[in-house]
């Protein structure tokens, strides 16, 4: 080997190493971009040599405008977690899903999903790309209602209620209905709920008690109630 060959190859510059997928996922967190700013951003990337900041906010920018949104029908235990998601919410933590010892976990503070995972513990983002996030995540575990009789979702029925109107906001209502038993819950949450799919079971408290869903495949849904 010539001395030439020997000589050592270049390092990669501390100002060149890639994000990696959480450093991605966690600063593009909450970025809200336009079409056009997107289009703009890859432009940038692709013509000019922005420095290592510039480049990371570029990147960080297209992470969150190219997010795929949570489908309509989860097709997977993860996306039917993340339905719980609060992205809106004041208390950032809950902006993401969390794994824990219960499992793959998302909460709005109304409801909560729960589903098995083999992901390691901390916070996700909607996509399943982990975060970070300085919060503590809830105890959910705490109000998982127990001692109740799972009975088949098949023999319950369900009773629209009429619309109330609050804070500028519509909200549709169902009763859920077994023999004398009834609970009312949110109707969009509950049928977000039930997407779960599998073979599903529901077990109501009292009236004002929240309302417990699982599935054959491990997935708990705890539903709080309303009072209209």
């Amino acid at each position: 080997m010539t001395t030439a060959s020997k000589r050592a190859r270049p390092v990669a510059s501390k100002a060149s190493i890639p994000l990696t997928l959480s450093e991605l996922a966690t600063k593009g967190h909450g970025r809200k971009i336009t079409k056009i700013q997107a289009h703009a951003a890859i432009a940038e990337l692709a013509t000019a040599k922005p420095g290592k900041s510039r480049r990371e906010n570029l990147q960080a920018d297209l992470y969150s405008y190219f997010m795929p949104p949570i489908p309509k029908v989860p097709k997977t235990s993860e996306q039917w977690v993340a339905k719980a998601v609060s992205p809106n919410d004041v208390r950032y933590y809950l902006h993401h899903a969390n794994v824990n010892k219960l499992g793959f976990c998302a909460t709005d503070g109304h409801r909560a999903h729960i589903a098995p995972t083999e992901k390691a513990e901390g916070f996700y983002d909607k996509a399943g790309n982990k975060v970070e996030c300085d919060g503590r995540f809830p105890d959910v575990d705490r109000i998982i209602p127990r001692g109740r009789k799972d009975v088949p979702l098949e023999e319950y029925t369900l009773k629209q209620l009429a619309t109330k109107h609050t804070n500028d906001k519509i909200l549709h209502h169902v009763s859920i209905h077994l023999g004398e038993e009834h609970t009312v819950v949110l109707r969009d949450y509950w049928y977000e709920m039930v997407a779960m799919g599998g073979k599903i079971t529901v077990a109501l408290g009292g009236e004002h008690d929240p309302v417990l869903v699982k599935n054959d495949k491990g997935c708990i849904g705890i539903l709080m109630p309303v009072r209209l």
